[in-house]
């Protein structure tokens, strides 16, 4: 007998290396790191790794065509990431995620233990595990 009860929780699935941007990153960097490593956003972290914002590809096309149309000084990731941060815990569960991810959150999660950035996951970390899950189901 299978059982269905899928008992996945963040920190057992790979999640991408830890990609936090500190809140001092000039905003051209923050753009690099986004491009190197493929994804939309990434954690603002402070000097204790602490996430404290989050920055998103929209918040830099945003603050980057203001500051060229008026030549503005470079912004910080500090200044254009929005405080308002949806993060997950490692002791949370896949299911509770998927769940909370049909309301159209963000595509990318940050992932913490006791209040550190220990990772990122992101929707298709989420399908990845679910497709495991019900492939175990049918074998």
């Amino acid at each position: 007998m299978i059982d269905n009860k899928i008992e996945h929780h963040m920190k057992r699935v790979p999640r991408q290396s830890t990609i936090g941007i500190h809140c001092d990153t000039s905003l051209a960097d923050v753009i690099s790191t986004l491009n190197e490593h493929g994804i939309t956003g990434a954690p603002v972290i402070n000097k204790q790794h602490q996430v404290i914002g989050f920055v998103s590809e929209y918040d830099c096309l945003k603050a980057m065509l203001k500051s060229s149309y008026h030549c503005d000084e470079p912004a910080l990731a500090r200044d254009v990431m929005s405080k308002d941060v949806v993060s997950v815990h490692a002791e949370d569960s896949i299911v509770d995620l998927a769940i909370s991810m049909l309301d159209k959150k963000p595509e990318t999660y940050p992932v913490t233990s006791n209040g550190e950035l220990i990772g990122l996951i992101t929707r298709q970390d989420v399908l990845h595990a679910l497709q495991k899950n019900q492939a175990l189901c049918h074998r």
